[in-house]
This record gives C-alpha cells, sequence and structure tokens, in this order.
C-alpha cells in the first residue's frame, strides 16, 4: 500500500524535497552549501550561484525557521505552475529564514493576524495540485510552531 501511495507522490521540481517523499513528517528542503564561500542556496545545484564554485554540498535543510519579512496577499497571486489557486485572500505570505542562512517565500497557514516578525514557523509537505497523469504533487508551505 505505501508503493502505491510513494508512485502516485511527485515533488513540485526535482531536486527540491528529500526523498522517499513518505511519511512527510520526514521531508525536507534541500539546499546546496559552497564550501568556498559558505552560501547556502535552495535546491540542490551543481554550482555555486554566489561565487560560481564548483565545490558544493547538496545538505538537508532545517524544518524550521522564523519569519523574517511578510505581507498579505489581498488579490489572487498569480502561480508559476498552470493550476487552479486553491487559497484565497487574504494570504499570508512571509521570507523564512532557516537557520542554515537561506531565506524562502512561502505560503503561512496562519490567519494574517497572528503573523509577526520573528515567529517560529516548521515546515508543511502536502498535496499542492494533481497533474494531468493524476499524481498528487507535493508542495512546501510553513505554519506557526505549537509551543
Amino acid at each position: 500500500m505505501e508503493k502505491d501511495i510513494e508512485e502516485k507522490e511527485l515533488p513540485f521540481a526535482p531536486g527540491f524535497l528529500t526523498e522517499p517523499l513518505s511519511p512527510r513528517e520526514n521531508v525536507r528542503l534541500l539546499g546546496t552549501k559552497c564550501h568556498i564561500c559558505s552560501a547556502v542556496l535552495l535546491g540542490s545545484r551543481e554550482n555555486c550561484e554566489a561565487c560560481a564554485s564548483r565545490n558544493v554540498e547538496v545538505i538537508p535543510l532545517s524544518r524550521t525557521g522564523k519569519i523574517w519579512s511578510y505581507t498579505i496577499l489581498r488579490y489572487p497571486p498569480p502561480w508559476v505552475f498552470n493550476i487552479p489557486n486553491p487559497h484565497q485572500p487574504p494570504l499570508p505570505v512571509a521570507w523564512v529564514k532557516l537557520p542554515e542562512g537561506v531565506q524562502i517565500i512561502s505560503h503561512i497557514e496562519c490567519a494574517p493576524e497572528e503573523l509577526h516578525i520573528d515567529l517560529a514557523v516548521e515546515l508543511v509537505i502536502e498535496k499542492g495540485w494533481e497533474d494531468e497523469e493524476g499524481h498528487d504533487i507535493l508542495m512546501y508551505r510553513f505554519k506557526p510552531v505549537k509551543e
């Protein structure tokens, strides 16, 4: 049964999520750390975009971070992928800073009035949409850490 679930689930883009994709609580975003300039970038890459070095390592990123900056979208955003927008305004969106120094823009699963700078958040991997072949496309977002 578990194998059937994994075959139906795909990451939103190659090189951005650890595998296996199940259980979702264990999935993390991937980053690339440069051993020359120490930059850490989102996604797996063959070279550093900061200094062009090929002396890089793909690493799993932390599942928790803090809100660095945020905004509330009050209109439906255009989506990179051709999918129906499952979220309607107002939509909390933030730059999440991970301990590795990476800043990731993400939808935040909370009410707009809950957002604030330095809010502790954790990664959530969930179905973002379904592709034409019936695969669940897994996407990331963050939600406030329960204290």
